[in-house]
């Protein structure tokens, strides 16, 4: 079986489990990135692949920064939205299996590979920038096929998933019950509410929280995850994710406040859960 607990250091030291240190942004000041997140007692950060291109730029530097990095690879779903930075209008019903072969080689090469992602499904940006139903159908369909694909890929390499799911969580979570005891991992930058945190859970999957549940329009999230930790009684990191819940900073976005207008960095998972640990 698939397993998601990650490697603790320590009690005390942290995980970003999602990011995007691939992103241009960072290329003039990667390495100094990483190094303030050690600084943070950031022990490790997950880097996500949101493309062919971007996985394999993750693998290739990935040499240089070995003892810090879990490199992820995965395709995102808005390379199917149009309008979206990510959009590839070439990739169809053809090219999806094409793309997928190509993770699975990736897969088989490079034993380093932590988890698959970011894959998953979005309607949110579907439904805003596709207006004709046939069409909307249409991508949802290839979404699910994209990251059903993903999903059999990390039960053939038994690899975590980390899943991206914005106003899709009933199709999301049946393909989770779909490969329930095969597959598991993280729901990322999970915006839902305990109702839906718990279903995620009863799966045997754990929910990523970021600089969102700063924001003051994440009331909702805010309440039920400071009430899950003073019920808990949790107090350190490893007891956080031993409740189902990771954190992360999908960085260079999503910075927490009072920082939102800037660039998102990893070590901003230490004021995450300072914010956490003392509300």
């Amino acid at each position: 079986m698939t397993k998601t607990e990650f490697v603790f250091v320590s009690e005390t030291e942290l995980i970003d489990t999602h990011c995007h240190l691939s992103d241009k942004i960072f290329d003039a000041d990667r390495a100094e990135v990483i190094a303030n997140a050690a600084e943070a007692r950031v022990a490790k950060i997950v880097d996500a692949g949101t493309d062919i291109g971007s996985s394999r730029k993750i693998l290739a530097y990935y040499p240089d920064y070995k003892d810090h990095i879990l490199p992820a690879i995965g395709i995102h779903p808005e390379i199917l939205i149009p309008g979206s930075d990510l959009y590839k209008p070439e990739v169809g019903e053809l090219e999806i299996p094409q793309m997928l072969e190509e993770i699975d080689q990736l897969l088989s090469v490079h034993p380093e590979i932590f988890m698959i992602g970011e894959c998953g499904l979005d309607y949110y940006w579907l439904e805003k920038n596709v207006k004709d139903p046939e069409q909307q159908e249409n991508i949802k369909i290839l979404q699910n096929m994209l990251l059903r694909g993903h999903l059999q890929l990390a039960e053939k390499y038994q690899k975590p998933v980390t899943v991206h799911c914005r106003n899709a969580f009933n199709d999301t979570t049946a393909l989770f019950r779909e490969f329930f005891g095969k597959v598991r991992g993280v729901m990322h930058s999970f915006t839902y509410g305990l109702e839906e945190a718990e279903k995620v859970w009863e799966l045997g999957w754990m929910i990523g929280i970021n600089g969102i549940v700063t924001y003051p329009s994440a009331s909702n999230l805010r309440d039920f995850i400071l009430n899950k930790l003073k019920v808990a009684q949790i107090s350190t990191p490893s007891e956080l994710y031993k409740a189902g819940i990771v954190l992360e900073t999908d960085a260079p976005y999503l910075s927490p406040e009072p920082e939102r207008a800037k660039r998102n960095e990893p070590e901003a998972v230490k004021r995450l859960f300072g914010y956490l640990a003392h509300n």
